[in-house]
């Protein structure tokens, strides 16, 4: 399963701290933050992905988030 989100996050440094944050509570993920999109793409890969939890932990960080449409 895919989960692909719009967020702000700008900074490489930001990007590595939501990385850490989501892996510490969803171990098994794959996580891509791409920073040179336009939209600031938060790509999970995984068995299972929970979207409001991931939305719900980003938010908690400071960064918004939301569920991109394919």
């Amino acid at each position: 399963m895919i989960g692909v989100f719009k967020t702000n996050i700008m900074e490489k440094e930001q990007a590595q701290r939501v990385k850490e944050s989501l892996l510490n509570d969803f171990k098994e993920l794959a996580i891509n933050i791409d920073l040179e999109d336009c939209d600031k793409v938060l790509r999970l890969e995984g068995i299972v992905i929970y979207p409001d939890l991931i939305v719900e932990k980003v938010k908690a960080l400071g960064y918004h988030c939301q569920v991109m449409d394919w």
